[in-house]
C-alpha cells in the first residue's frame, strides 16, 4: 500500500469539517495539521473530528508549512483572507485545494493563478457540483440538445457569519455563494462573453450589512446563448438553488440533489443524486497529488474563469453598465 498523503488545513469553519469527513471516508490520507485564527480553535476542530493525538494545532500557517511535512494543503478561509496563504504554500512546494470563492476581489485571484502556473503546482477548487452524477447526465444531454437559454437561481437566507454580510470580506452573494450557478452555467453552456447586473441592498443602515440582498445578472455567452442568474439572501431558509437550461423541446433543471428532465407533454423524469460529490472531488485531488491520473474537474485556472464572471457581475452592478469578460 502506498504511503499515506499528509495534508493540512488553513481554516476551521464548517466546510473544513466537511472535507475532513470526506478524507476520513476515503482513507490512506493523514490530516496532519490544522491552522486556525487561534491554537484553541484549531485544537477544538481536531478534537471534534476525532483527530486528537494525530493532528497538530497551529495559529500560523507559515509555521505549519515549515514543520508539518505536508504534501498538500486545503485552504478553507474566508474570501478576503486568500493571497499570502496560497503563495507561501507554493513556496513550500505544496499542492493546493482552495475553497471557492478564490478571493473577495479580482486581483488577488489573478496573482495566485499566475503563481500556480509558474510553479506548475497541482490545484483544485471546491466546485463540487461538477462531481454530481446528475451534472454528468446534464453534460451528456446538452451535447445532443444544446441550451438556448439558461436560468439560474440561488434564493436563500442570510448566512450567520458576520463576514458574509460585509462586501469587503465576502465579495457579496454573487461572488461567494451563487458562484456555483455561474460555474455550472460555464460547464453546461459555455464561456461567458459579457454581463450586465442590478443589485439592491435592502437592509437598514443600522444593520451593518453592506452586501446586495437581491440581484439579477444577465449573461451573454460566447456561443450566443443568453441567460440570467438571480440571487437573494432575504429568506428564512433555502428556497432554491438551481440551473434551468432550455433547449429545443427539452428543459433541464439541475439542483444540489436532483436533475429534472422534461421533454413536455407529460414526458418528465427525475434523476436523484446518488453519489457524494465531496468524496469524489477529494478523491480526484488526492489521486492527482499521489501521482495518479489527473481527473480534477476544476483546477485553479479553470475556476479563475468563473471568478472573472462573478467579479464582472459585481462590477456591472456597481457601475450600472455592461462589462466584458477579460482573459
Amino acid at each position: 500500500m502506498p504511503k499515506p498523503l499528509r495534508v493540512g488545513f488553513v481554516g476551521t469553519g464548517g466546510i473544513t469539517a466537511r472535507h475532513i469527513q470526506a478524507l476520513q471516508e476515503i482513507g490512506n490520507v493523514e490530516v496532519a495539521a490544522i491552522t486556525g485564527r487561534s491554537v484553541e480553535k484549531a485544537e477544538a476542530l481536531i478534537q471534534k473530528a476525532g483527530l486528537g493525538g494525530k493532528a497538530a494545532a497551529y495559529d500560523d500557517f507559515q509555521r505549519m508549512y515549515g514543520q508539518a511535512n505536508l504534501d498538500a494543503v486545503y485552504i478553507t478561509v474566508i474570501p478576503s483572507a486568500h493571497g499570502q496563504i496560497e503563495k507561501s504554500a507554493l513556496d513550500h512546494n505544496l499542492a493546493l485545494f482552495v475553497e471557492k470563492p478564490l478571493s473577495a476581489d479580482a486581483d488577488t485571484a489573478e496573482e495566485i493563478a499566475a503563481a500556480i502556473k509558474a510553479k506548475g503546482a497541482i490545484s483544485a477548487v471546491g466546485y463540487q457540483m461538477r462531481y454530481m452524477n446528475t451534472t454528468e447526465t446534464a453534460q451528456e444531454l446538452v451535447k445532443l440538445h444544446p441550451a438556448r437559454l439558461a436560468l439560474g437561481h440561488w434564493l436563500d437566507s442570510l448566512p450567520p457569519p458576520r463576514w458574509w454580510s460585509r462586501q469587503e470580506e465576502s465579495g457579496g452573494q454573487v461572488v461567494e455563494q451563487s458562484t456555483h450557478m455561474f460555474d455550472l452555467a460555464r460547464l453546461l453552456v459555455g464561456e461567458v462573453k459579457q454581463v450586465y447586473a442590478l443589485g439592491r441592498n435592502t437592509s437598514s443602515p443600522e444593520s451593518g450589512i453592506d452586501v446586495d440582498r437581491v440581484s439579477v445578472v444577465t449573461l451573454e455567452f460566447a456561443n450566443g446563448v443568453i441567460g440570467t442568474i438571480s440571487s437573494t439572501s432575504l429568506l428564512k431558509s433555502k428556497y432554491r438553488d438551481s440551473l434551468e437550461l432550455i433547449a429545443d423541446g427539452l428543459t433541464l433543471s439541475l439542483t444540489h440533489d436532483h436533475l429534472l428532465i422534461d421533454e413536455g407533454k407529460g414526458q418528465a423524469r427525475t434523476e436523484e443524486l446518488s453519489v457524494d460529490p465531496f468524496i469524489r472531488i477529494n478523491y480526484d485531488f488526492l489521486d492527482a497529488v499521489a501521482g495518479g491520473t489527473n481527473r480534477i474537474r476544476s483546477d485553479y485556472a479553470d475556476a479563475l474563469k468563473t471568478h472573472r464572471v462573478t467579479q464582472a457581475a459585481a462590477r456591472a452592478a456597481r457601475e450600472n453598465r455592461v462589462v466584458t469578460i477579460e482573459g
